[in-house]
């Protein structure tokens, strides 16, 4: 792949098929993300058991576009490690915004 020049161009949200649970949509654009985080803050309130899961959603979600927002400033400044570069991740890692935030933050030193 080429330089990257846009997040839409960085993020795809790729779900593997759960043998439990059968999933409607595997792949989710950039844009379909956000529409997901605007309707997840609408109708979650500020006090609702579901809030816990929205929050770390979110915060995921603002991290990965962190990633790509350092991804994409590193490939247009030429630095040849990132060309190419992916970064794969599973959600239901421990602590995945720490994990993900560490990530971004070595970017942000290259």
């Amino acid at each position: 792949k080429g330089i990257l020049f846009s997040r839409s161009e960085a993020i795809h949200l790729k779900l593997r098929q759960s043998r439990r649970k059968k999933i409607a949509k595997l792949q989710y654009s950039l844009n379909e993300l956000r529409d997901l985080e605007s309707k997840l803050v609408l109708i979650t309130g500020r006090e609702s058991k579901e809030r816990k899961e929205v929050d770390v959603f979110l915060d995921t979600f603002h991290s990965v576009c962190r990633i790509a927002d350092n991804l994409i400033s590193l490939q247009q400044h030429g630095n040849s490690e990132y060309m190419g570069w992916s970064y794969i991740f599973q959600c239901s890692l421990l602590n995945v915004v720490v994990h993900l935030n560490a990530q971004a933050s070595e970017m942000e030193n290259d």
